[in-house]
């Protein structure tokens, strides 16, 4: 009785002895220097950047953030401290800071305080 492989397994197994062929023929031969430099001297890459053209800022016209988003840090909004005179950057501050220390004129204003981050604390065993 003659051994029979089925179609699957072929196809596998010729696959298998295809790939690195085809993997060779698409890879870029290792001595092209179109690619760049890679001589591996100290400074190479600092001088290749220093060779890149630098373009200027685009003008950004048409753009206005205030149309798009309203003002930055507006006091009108839904989150905690809302309507109460400071922007809701400090309201968010005031709020999320253990100890927070506001400028004495403003009283609004956060200055400092330390963020309470679980992720980054010590695991506490129960």
């Amino acid at each position: 009785m003659p051994y029979q492989t089925s179609p699957r397994r072929r196809g596998a197994v010729a696959a298998t002895l295809l790939l690195p062929v085809l993997l060779t023929a698409c890879s870029k031969d290792r001595d092209d220097k179109s690619g760049g430099s890679s001589d591996g001297k100290p400074g190479s890459v600092k001088a290749a950047l220093a060779e890149l053209p630098v373009k200027k800022a685009a003008p950004k016209a048409g753009y206005d953030r205030k149309k798009h988003f309203g003002q930055a840090w507006s006091d009108r909004t839904d989150a905690p401290g809302s309507g109460n005179g400071c922007d809701t950057r400090n309201d968010i501050l005031r709020r999320d800071l253990k100890n927070p220390k506001l400028d004495g004129s403003a009283k609004c204003t956060v200055t400092s305080g330390t963020l309470a981050d679980p992720p980054a604390s010590p695991r506490r065993s129960r």
